[in-house]
């Protein structure tokens, strides 16, 4: 799972920044740049759960 994670965190960048070129050619307003939010959101997602199996190594301490 943490493999994955190295594609997949950079791949929530491209795929937000594709998101917002796109809405952006259709004329959205600026409430298409909250998908730049995207990847923080992955990010302390991967965080919560690394430091979660951090955790759970240590047997609870």
């Amino acid at each position: 799972m943490l493999d994955l994670s190295a594609l997949v965190l950079p791949g929530t960048c491209l795929w937000s920044a594709a998101i917002v070129l796109v809405r952006h050619w259709q004329g959205a307003g600026a409430q298409s740049y909250a998908w730049y939010a995207l990847p923080l959101g992955a990010t302390a997602l991967y965080l919560i759960y690394f430091s979660f199996l951090v955790h759970q190594s240590r047997g609870g301490r």
